[in-house]
Formats: structure tokens, C-alpha cells, sequence
């Protein structure tokens, strides 16, 4: 007699459910087990690759790109630059020999000019043009002069050097005069930086003005050519190095990057931009606590940059300083509310740190505030659904976690472990058909032992809620499918625990006893105090007969568990079936004292199988 076919006869009202955790469970590389047993149908166990409550990958980590420079960040380092070629054009200023004209000198030489030869004339209007160069004054009439003394002789040097000097001024007069627009401004001042080129091709600080012009467009790549020639040229630009290693950062070049601004906070040049990536570079190297100190500088010196804050956070997430990591996130999302990334990564320490509602929230302003317009966008709007599903999992919401989740798989196509967790909540409200299909996109992902494990699991539990509403042969289809799956699993990783037990179990259920005792017994040699692979073991011997050993199992599990109510029933057909009737009779009385049911399911064994 198939004692596990008569078992069926009835619809179980008990399910148990297990969890271990590998951190307490003597198996290593084995995830966070969800063991549900009906005990008419075997056990069964789901296995999470890592933990049920894995910690979420933050982005930031993942970041590609740029970090952004504030406006304010901007113009503080361009001051700084333009200062440097003021200091700078004075030195240059020793390649020309031009003698200085003042005003007055050439009233009194003007109506003599006619009389000059081009080249003496060329030479006093350059003289009158250096006059107000070094004052700094009347540059627009500075200009025309030195254009009449190009003009009287192409081959005058000094006037065109002079020139090229005056051209990079007025390039970076051009960048702030805010009466003409943005576009206009940095087409004049290109103009004139090319006109300094032209004059000069060794003056360095046309190529930073055209640096410049460039990085306020974000045109990284012309940008960062002018730089270079810029330090070509004049190695000591201390503040062009720090814009060129920004540019250097923002290109993955973190070693190039950190190089440069390291020379330039040798040089002197100081300020909250130079920190903050001082800080992005140390993040990345993993010096943690330098990069927290530089971050935080920057923040004193320029509290409302919510990069700066973020970044910090991502720090301090990372050293396991949790709360200071929620603040420094808290208050880049206060400085700007629709800072994606933010609010992503904000979502994620909320959620490593159990605080789920929280993470919802923040997943929620992830995704109403993205703009989807990058890769990079995109796939922060698609995780923040994933994150948001997994955070509704935890809180037991589980229809609107399936509501994320079906967002999420459509979104994400090549995350196994996404639609295995999937399936593993569709599979919780009994949706079997649809938690099937996404194990099998697992597996399709990734045909590893734990995904054919789990899409083994499914079948089983999809069978015996078949045999709960009476499809018989669903359910045998079920466990056939099972079967294959779990074996698969277990040619891959004969050491994957949940594999061992599902497959003993699904065999337990096709009636292959004798086949369920190899992967049981094994179950049973890694962990002999796991109840489910126990039980199971001793559903095994019974159904083969093998009494003496079914009642020595039964009784660990009893030990082990004292109120196992199904290993009572278990022991007490092992013994009756043995001949052993006194002691199956004080079995019963125990089993009665705390489970009528079953006590009377065993009553009725004992008359069914009695003389």
C-alpha cells in the first residue's frame, strides 16, 4: 500500500513553514531557504540566491555619467583661471620689445605720422595700444591701435603678440558680458580666442580661453584638446590643470584625473570644485575616510551642492555609517528634489536599513522624476520598480509587489534573480502558472543548479495545489516536470541541499521511493538537523517499507520537534506496520493529546490495516 496515496485522500489544512538562514545553516553557498512542507505533497523548498532580505546595489557605484559642476562651481574655478592669465600675460609680456606711447606722446606725433615709413608708424601705434594694456584700460581702442600697426607691417611681432594678449582679454570679457545671450557670448569670445591663436600659436592662454568656451558647452572632448596644448605650452597653469582633470574624471580617466589635481592642490589652487572631485577620485580608489574628508570640505565651502552631498552619502553608506549616509542623501534631495540618482540610492539605504515605507517613497520620486532620457535613467526608473516590488515583498503587500514587479520584468530582461523572486511571490498567492513562467525565464537567463532548484520547486508546489483542488493529472504532469528540472539541477551542483530534498520530495510524490532515498539521504548527510529533509527521509523509508528505519527517523524529528504532529502520525504507522501495536497504540495517545485530527487519521490506519 502507497501510505503517501491514502495521505492524499484528505486535503491537508496544515502547512509548515520553515526558513533558515545560511548564516545559522551548515551549508555554505547555499542562499536564505524558504521550506513550505504539505505534508501530503512533501516538502518543498524555494531558495533566495544571497538572503530574502539582500541588500539593494546602490547606483552610485555604477555611475557613468559626469559628475555635474554647479554653475557656481564653474564660475569660482573660472575666476581663478582668469586670474592666473592676468599674472601670467604680465610675464608673457617680456617676449615683446614694444616702447610705450602714452596719449600725450602721440597727440604730439600724430601729425607726423603721414611722414613715417610703415614699419616706424606700425611701431608707435603699438607702442600706444601696449600704453593702455598695461594700465588696463580702453582695451576696444587698444585693439584698433594694434590692428592700424598690423595692418602698416604684417611682420611687426610684437604688435601681433600684443594683439594676441588683448584678444584673450576681451575673450574673457566676452564670457560675462550678460547684456548679450549665452549663445552670442561664447561665439565672441571664440572669436577672439581663435583671433589670439592666430596671432600667437604659442600663446597658452588662448588655448584656456577656448578651453573654456568649450567646457562651459559641455564639449568635453574640444575642451580637453585646448587644455592640453594650454600645458603643452606652459606647464605651470596650476588652474587649468584642475579644469583639465575634472574633464579627465568625467572620461573615466580617474589616475590621469587625480594626478593633475594633485599637482594643482600642490600649486596652491584651493576651492570647493577642487575637493569635491579630490573626494569622486578618492571614492573611486576606496579611501573612504580621504574621501569623505575632501567631500566635506567642499561642503564648507559650498553647502548647496547637492553632487557634493550625494557623493558624501555614498561615502558614508559605505563605511556602515547607515544614518549619516540617510542625512548627507536627505539633503542632496533637498537642494534638488528631482535629483534621480538621489533619490534611487536614498531608496536603497532605506531599504538595507529595513525602513521600507521609506525606500517606497523614495522609489516613488525616482520614478516620477526621471526623465527616462538616458540609458543610464532608464535603467535607475527600471530598478527603482524592482526595488520598489522587493520593498512591498517585505512588507507583505504582495498584490501591489506583483504590480511592481510586472513593471520591473517587462523593463529588465536580463536579471534571473528578478524573476525569480517574481515568481516566488506570484507562487505565495497561488498564481502558479505565471510563477512557472517566470522561473523558466530564470532559467533561460541563467541555467545554473539554484534556478533549475527553484523552477523545480515550482512544479512541486504548483502540483500539490493541483492535488489540493483535485487535478490529478496536473498534478502528475507537475511532478514529471519536477522531476526533470531538479535532476538537472542536482547533475549540476550535487551539493545544492534545497535540490536534494525537492527532488526526494517530487519522487516521494511520482511514488519512486527507492529513487527519493539516494538525494534524501545525502540531504540528510549535509544537515542532519534540518526537519523538512528529515521528515521527508522518513516519508521514504515508510512508503518502501523499510519500517525500523522510518520510525528511527521519525522519532529524530520528534526529538527535535516535539509537537510534530505528521511525524507522530509517520512513527505510528511505522510501528503498527512493523507489528509493533503496543507502541504504534502509545504513539496515538500522545499524537491525541495535542492533535485529535491526526490522532483520528491514525485510528482510522490502524482498522484499515489491522490483522
Amino acid at each position: 500500500m502507497h501510505f503517501r496515496k491514502s495521505l492524499s485522500k484528505s486535503i491537508l489544512t496544515l502547512s509548515i513553514i520553515w526558513v533558515f538562514l545560511l548564516s545559522g545553516f551548515p551549508v555554505s553557498g547555499q542562499g536564505d531557504f524558504v521550506t513550505s512542507s504539505d505534508i501530503s505533497g512533501g516538502a518543498a523548498v524555494y531558495v533566495f540566491r544571497t538572503s530574502r532580505k539582500a541588500k539593494k546595489r546602490n547606483y552610485v557605484s555604477r555611475r557613468k555619467s559626469r559628475a555635474k559642476r554647479t554653475k557656481k562651481q564653474k564660475r569660482t574655478s573660472r575666476r581663478k583661471v582668469v586670474r592666473q592669465s592676468k599674472t601670467v600675460a604680465r610675464r608673457y609680456r617680456k617676449k615683446r620689445r614694444i616702447n610705450k606711447v602714452t596719449p600725450q606722446e602721440f597727440a604730439k606725433i600724430d601729425i607726423q605720422l603721414a611722414r613715417k615709413t610703415p614699419q616706424e608708424a606700425s611701431k608707435i601705434f603699438a607702442g600706444a595700444a601696449e600704453y593702455f594694456i598695461e594700465k588696463d584700460s580702453d582695451y576696444q581702442k587698444a585693439a584698433g591701435y594694434l590692428e592700424e600697426a598690423i595692418q602698416l607691417d604684417p611682420n611687426n611681432k610684437d604688435a601681433k603678440l600684443a594683439l594676441s594678449e588683448l584678444s584673450v582679454t576681451l575673450g574673457n570679457l566676452a564670457i560675462d558680458d550678460t547684456s548679450l545671450s549665452r549663445d552670442l557670448r561664447f561665439r565672441k569670445a571664440l572669436s577672439l580666442f581663435d583671433q589670439a591663436v592666430k596671432n600667437d600659436p604659442t600663446n597658452s592662454l588662448a588655448y584656456v580661453g577656448r578651453g573654456q568656451v568649450y567646457d562651459e558647452q559641455d564639449e568635453n572632448a574640444l575642451a580637453r584638446e585646448n587644455y592640453e596644448k594650454a600645458l603643452e605650452i606652459d606647464s605651470s597653469l596650476s588652474a587649468v590643470k584642475a579644469a583639465l582633470g575634472y574633464i579627465y574624471y568625467g572620461e573615466g580617466r580617474i589616475e590621469d584625473s587625480n594626478i593633475l589635481i594633485t599637482e594643482a592642490l600642490a600649486e596652491g589652487e584651493d576651492n570647493e570644485e577642487i575637493q569635491y572631485f579630490l573626494g569622486l577620485i578618492r571614492y573611486k580608489q576606496g579611501q573612504d575616510d580621504a574621501a569623505a574628508a575632501a567631500l566635506r570640505k567642499s561642503i564648507s565651502i559650498d553647502a548647496e551642492n547637492a553632487e557634493a552631498h550625494y557623493y558624501l552619502g555614498a561615502v558614508l553608506n559605505r563605511k556602515g555609517e547607515d544614518q549619516n549616509a540617510i542625512n548627507s542623501f536627505e539633503r542632496s534631495v533637498q537642494l534638488d528634489p528631482k535629483f534621480v540618482n538621489a533619490w534611487f540610492d536614498l531608496g536603497v539605504v532605506y531599504y538595507n536599513n529595513e525602513r521600507y515605507q521609506d525606500a517606497i517613497n523614495a522609489f516613488d520620486k525616482a520614478v516620477r522624476d526621471n526623465a527616462n532620457s538616458t540609458d543610464e535613467l532608464r535603467r535607475i526608473y527600471a530598478e527603482s520598480h524592482a526595488n520598489w516590488a522587493e520593498a512591498y515583498r517585505q512588507m507583505g503587500d504582495l498584490d501591489l509587489a506583483i504590480s511592481k514587479y510586472r513593471i520591473a520584468v517587462g523593463l529588465i530582461t536580463d536579471d534571473a534573480e528578478l524573476f525569480s523572486t517574481f515568481g516566488f511571490v506570484l507562487g505565495s498567492k497561488n498564481l502558479w502558472k505565471d510563477a512557472v513562467t517566470n522561473f523558466e525565464k530564470a532559467v533561460d537567463i541563467q541555467p545554473d543548479a539554484l534556478n533549475y532548484a527553484n523552477l523545480g520547486w515550482a512544479y512541486l508546489r504548483s502540483a500539490q495545489n493541483n492535488r489540493e483542488v483535485r487535478y490529478f493529472d496536473r498534478e502528475r504532469a507537475d511532478l514529471e516536470k519536477a522531476a526533470t528540472a531538479l535532476q538537472t539541477a542536482v547533475q549540476k551542483d550535487d551539493s545544492l541541499i534545497a535540490a536534494l530534498l525537492n527532488l526526494g520530495s517530487v519522487l516521494n510524490g511520482l511514488g519512486r521511493h527507492n529513487d527519493a532515498l539516494g538525494p534524501l539521504q545525502k540531504a540528510n548527510s549535509m544537515n542532519r538537523n534540518w526537519l523538512p529533509a528529515m521528515y521527508e527521509l522518513g516519508v521514504a523509508y515508510l512508503e518502501s517499507r523499510r519500517y525500523s528505519e522510518a520510525q528511527n527517523q521519525f522519532e529524530k524529528v520528534i526529538k527535535k520537534q516535539k509537537n510534530f504532529g505528521h511525524a507522530y502520525l509517520g512513527l505510528g504507522k511505522a510501528q503498527h506496520m512493523s507489528g509493533k501495536t503496543k507502541e504504534a497504540r502509545k504513539t496515538y495517545e500522545r499524537l491525541k493529546k495535542f492533535d485529535a485530527g491526526l490522532a483520528n487519521r491514525l485510528e482510522t490506519f490502524f482498522i484499515q490495516n489491522s490483522g
